[in-house]
């Protein structure tokens, strides 16, 4: 499964050569601590039934968590189970806000680092019930965006950009304790810059996250200028980022 930062660059390559999306803005070594226990209901929810990620909380009673920026722009983040350290996981990304939310719907907190903007890339650590720890998705930070949860639909919706000429939303499911992505809509500001790539429309809702040009074959799925064209699941989701609380 090619992740949605990879799939991103692999829309910019196929599009416009622009400049990497990641832009890493050191700490200066800041920390950030959150827990876990047994999951709550998801609270606030909007009226299309989205909670919002940077509202997921940062305490708990059983475990904990603490993520520090590393000299080298890394971050380490321990987690411990009362005062004993449990586990230390060393990754890349460009957030270190610690929070617990169930990102897969099991009924109980994942560890969830980030996001902290648009361009900024986070991490899932899974909690593991039987063995009582935490088990990374993948090994590096490799998701950029904002994200919405949706426990209802259980999936959940990354928002990401590269500028003012393009916004990607990208609809997440799991297949076990790995992420994939159903659906990504695409969404271009000026569609004319791109027309020698094949793009005629503001909207491209296509199949999954991969996305290579014109010469892809049963990945796009609609093209239009109008969003009421679209399933209105997605119509929901851009009216749920447009109004999230930052």
């Amino acid at each position: 499964m090619k992740t949605f930062f990879k799939s991103t660059l692999l829309v910019l390559m196929a599009l416009v050569t622009l400049t990497s999306c990641a832009q890493t803005k050191k700490s200066h070594r800041k920390k950030h601590s959150a827990s876990t226990e047994k999951v709550k209901k998801l609270s606030p929810v909007d009226k299309n039934g989205y909670f919002n990620v940077l509202n997921a909380p940062q305490t708990n009673s059983t475990y904990s968590a603490q993520s520090e920026e590393n000299e080298d722009g890394t971050f380490t983040t321990k987690i411990y189970k009362g005062k004993t350290l449990l586990q230390t996981f060393k990754h890349d990304a460009t957030s270190g806000e610690v929070r617990f939310i169930d990102m897969n719907f099991d009924g109980y907190e994942d560890l969830f680092i980030g996001p902290a903007a648009s361009r900024n890339y986070s991490i899932f650590y899974l909690f593991d019930k039987k063995k009582g720890s935490f088990v990374p998705t993948m090994q590096d930070a490799s998701l950029n965006g904002y994200f919405l949860v949706n426990n209802d639909k259980k999936h959940f919706v990354s928002l990401s950009s590269n500028g003012a000429s393009s916004t990607f939303y990208e609809i997440f499911t799991w297949e076990g304790n790995k992420f994939v992505g159903k659906e990504t809509l695409m969404v271009f500001s000026d569609p004319s810059d791109f027309a020698e790539n094949d793009v005629t429309t503001k909207y491209t809702l296509i199949k999954g996250d991969d996305y290579y040009g014109p010469g892809s074959v049963g990945c796009v799925l609609k093209r239009t200028n109008n969003l009421k064209d679209l399933p209105k699941d997605w119509q929901k989701i851009i009216d749920s980022f447009d109004n999230m609380e930052q």
